[in-house]
This record gives C-alpha cells, structure tokens and sequence, in this order.
C-alpha cells in the first residue's frame, strides 16, 4: 500500500521513493474473513500510522528479527 508507506512518511518528515514495479503475482492482502471472526478493528488505519510514527518518534525498540516480507513461497 503506496499509500500508508507515503502518510509514514509525510508524518516522519521524510521522502518515500519506489523502486521497481510489484510482481503481477504479488499477494494482496484481504481481512474479510478476520473481521468476520474478529470483527472491524476499533482504530482506524489512519490512527494505527500515527501512533506507528509516534512510536519510531519516540525511538521505539524492537526485536531486530527478519519479518521475510520478500519470501514468495509461503515458507516462513
């Protein structure tokens, strides 16, 4: 989503760049059936990217781990 990494980055203060083209068989991502099970989430999207820009503002900690957002095989 160009969208939600270009607002990361307005919130930031910083310039977002996209290099390449996505891969016509890229997985999309649909939470239909978890918002069936889970229901609609109660924090917007637009909220979810401010407080994630907060939180990188704040200089928050992570586990440094591979999220393997690149892996095509469905092998994690």
């Amino acid at each position: 989503m160009k969208a939600v990494a270009q607002k990361l980055g307005q919130l930031l203060g910083k310039s977002v760049s996209f290099v390449g083209q996505s891969s016509p068989t890229a997985y999309l991502e649909n939470s239909s059936e978890a918002m069936t099970a889970l229901g609609y989430p109660k924090v917007s999207l637009g909220r979810m990217i401010e407080l994630q820009a907060q939180w990188i503002k704040d200089g928050g900690s992570y586990i440094d781990k591979p999220t393997h957002f690149e892996e095509r095989k469905g092998s994690y």
